[in-house]
């Protein structure tokens, strides 16, 4: 599986135009509660994600980040 980088996180999303969008969709989150809810219903079911893992902590920690 490829994987996208975002400022040294990689996610596990096959396609570029996937990949700006679910960045395109984070963006438009109001805050750091809607854009996890929107990563943990679409994103993680459908790339099968493992939220454990450290990888997946540090994503969320950027997008919370991201909202503070």
């Amino acid at each position: 599986m490829l994987y996208r980088s975002i400022k040294g996180f990689y996610l596990p999303i096959t396609n570029i135009q996937a990949f700006n969008h679910a960045l395109e969709e984070l963006e438009l989150c109001k805050d750091f509660g809607e854009a996890k809810e929107l990563l943990l219903k679409k994103y993680v079911p459908k790339y099968l994600w493992d939220i454990t893992s450290a990888e997946a902590e540090e994503f969320i920690d950027i997008i919370k980040r991201r909202f503070n």
